[in-house]
């Protein structure tokens, strides 16, 4: 379902100059044209919506595609003076407007910006790679403070790095991600690369809804930040290379009727674990991790004011399915290890020039400390996920034709094997990724290459791949099908967001109930707030310990830097008094932050002097 375009015929273009649409100062809907003679219209409409001064004419205009048609963008997208929201839609009633990026004279567009507003994409299809075959490393980007980005009914291909990067907005971001699908975002690229999104700061809401990810790496990538709200509810992510959730520290998060499938694939290798890695405790990294918040796991300089008890935190992870193909059983098990000068699998397999062993794992469901976690306090609740391992078997690729999955564990070893530098072992595409990349095709419905013209979709399920399974799979949240329901007949006819939220908030108030219920779970240990506070320049921290426990109690500054350690050792059960001398530290607020075992607390004092 693929249409070819007319390259030729965009070309002769290249000439033409751009195009800028007549905007009445007093609407708030701007009607865009597509086709050919309107190439790099898109852009000039947006960009030149200012008057005279460079000022936003209105800033929260809405920007009309028309349906059935390209919308051909040779420039980026800049927004650079808006205190509003950059809202650009498809119009409906046909199939989805579909951006095409390309060069002019030789110039190719680089990212779209959006500097001092929020962003609002709906019903579209969005090609993120230029018809050259650049890729930039940001389709997207958003560079201000308290902003907020709406995704809605839309499907993006293709993807360098990430499609929206965020890490410029410092504070108030919101991210709303509904019923879109983040398709082919990356074949053979390096690990890490194919993110739908980057957003390494502290944010308010990330609501993911409906959303499909096939072929990514870091998915959703939020490094080492607080999230105070998650809901990420009826999603399917299908081929990750790594991560799918890059994450652990949330204030509040609802992990709901998500269907994982072969995420993380290649594996976790247990020197880069013990080397540092991407989890703070250096355990392996697992489909869901969390964490408790600290200061030094905060990234940026602001340190949150409201970091509460964890017996305070709202987390809920049910319904779930984690799923890896038995086709990659060999590449796990090692059967390419004696080929060649070097073995083609990670497994075991020592790098060239190198006395690292690499020694590679299948994906993980949570690594020890989440589970812990889940097991020691009664409102981190999990239940009714299916794990890879039982008698559930759901393989949604398998339904996509023209998907080839007989080579899948060689691709994979062969792939990796280039991926850590070993000479002569290259591959130019995996058999087994959705779509083609190539971003001079355009999809078209129920095929894969459609004749030229007749390219374009009007809904998700359109598409050729199909992410339905055969196993019966129903959510005891809502009765409906786990995994993102545009790829099942009629299920968004009958979805409603807010009664879906409210269901899945009811099931989370009942678990707890249950949770409590049935055994008290007293803490490990106590943390009293340090005495006197403020202070000058003695002040005295009291602590109780449930059980014998390693004890780690650390003061940092207001900055997250680490001034000193008050005790690093195991301790017996009982209580304990510490004082804390800050005769050689300046005036200021300070945190001191205690752990024992896997369970963490903070808290804050002020030196006066």
């Amino acid at each position: 379902m693929k249409s070819k375009l007319l390259l030729g015929m965009m070309l002769s273009l290249l000439t033409t100059g751009l195009l800028i649409a007549q905007v009445p100062a007093d609407q708030d809907t701007i009607y865009i044209e597509g086709g050919l003679e309107n190439a790099g219209l898109l852009e000039s409409t947006i960009n030149g919506d200012v008057n005279d001064a460079g000022e936003r004419i209105h800033p929260n205009r809405v920007y009309k595609l028309e349906k059935d048609n390209f919308h051909i963008q040779y420039a980026p997208i800049d927004v650079v003076d808006s205190l509003g929201t950059v809202t650009i839609v498809g119009e409906k009633g046909g199939k989805k407007p579909v951006i095409i990026l390309m060069p002019k004279e030789d110039a190719a567009p680089s990212a779209n910006g959006i500097i001092a507003g929020s962003l609002t994409i709906k019903n579209l299809y969005v090609q993120c790679m230029v018809t050259n075959g650049q890729r930039n490393w940001n389709a997207w980007q958003i560079r201000t403070d308290n902003q907020t980005l709406t995704v809605e009914d839309c499907v993006f291909e293709f993807s360098q790095g990430n499609i929206f990067h965020m890490n410029d907005v410092t504070q108030g971001l919101d991210i709303f991600i509904r019923n879109t699908y983040f398709r082919d975002l990356d074949s053979i690229g390096q690990w890490w690369n194919a993110r739908v999104f980057t957003a390494k700061v502290p944010t308010d809401s990330v609501v993911l809804e409906n959303v499909t990810v096939s072929n990514s790496g870091l998915t959703f990538l939020q490094q080492e930040t607080l999230i105070n709200y998650l809901y990420m509810n009826h999603c399917t992510l299908i081929n990750s290379k790594k991560y799918p959730i890059m994450d652990k520290y949330y204030k509040k998060a609802y992990i709901t009727n998500n269907l994982f499938v072969n995420c993380n694939w290649v594996g976790e290798d247990y020197n880069v674990i013990q080397s540092g890695g991407q989890d703070p405790d250096r355990l392996p990294m697992g489909i869901v991790g969390i964490d408790t918040v600290q200061v030094e796991h905060t990234l940026g300089t602001t340190v949150p004011e409201d970091i509460d008890e964890i017996s305070e935190y709202q987390v809920y992870v049910a319904n779930n399915v984690h799923w890896v193909s038995p086709l990659f059983n060999p590449y796990y098990n090692g059967q390419y290890n004696d080929v060649g000068d070097y073995p083609i699998s990670r497994l075991g397999w020592e790098l060239p020039d190198s006395t690292v062993q690499v020694r590679n794992v299948p994906p993980i469901w949570m690594n020890s400390r989440t589970e812990t976690l889940f097991n020691e306090y009664g409102n981190i609740v999990q239940e009714n996920n299916w794990i890879n391992g039982t008698d559930t078997e759901v393989d949604p690729q398998l339904n996509t034709p023209g998907v080839e999955n007989e080579d899948v564990a060689e691709d994979m070893a062969i792939w990796n094997r280039g991926q850590y530098g070993v000479a002569d072992e290259e591959i130019s595409e995996i058999s087994w990724w959705i779509g083609d990349a190539d971003p001079n095709t355009v999809p078209g419905i129920e095929v894969e290459d459609a004749p030229a013209g007749e390219g374009g979709i009007r809904m998700i399920s359109d598409l050729v791949e199909d992410f339905t399974y055969n196993a019966d799979l129903t959510s005891a949240i809502d009765n409906r099908r786990i995994g993102a329901l545009h790829w099942w007949e009629g299920e968004m006819d009958t979805w409603d967001s807010e009664a879906a939220m409210q269901m899945v908030e009811n099931a989370y108030q009942n678990a707890v109930k249950v949770e409590n219920d049935i055994v008290s779970r007293p803490s490990r240990f106590t943390l009293s707030n340090a005495y006197p506070n403020p202070f000058n320049p003695t002040t005295t921290i009291e602590f109780t310990l449930a059980n014998k426990s390693h004890i780690n109690l650390t003061i940092y500054n207001q900055l997250g830097q680490k001034v000193t350690t008050l005790v690093d050792e195991p301790r017996v059960a009982g209580s304990y008094k510490i004082e804390w001398d800050a005769s050689d530290m300046p005036s200021g607020l300070y945190f001191y932050t205690m752990k024992a075992g896997n369970v963490k607390k903070i808290r804050k004092v002020v030196l006066i002097k």
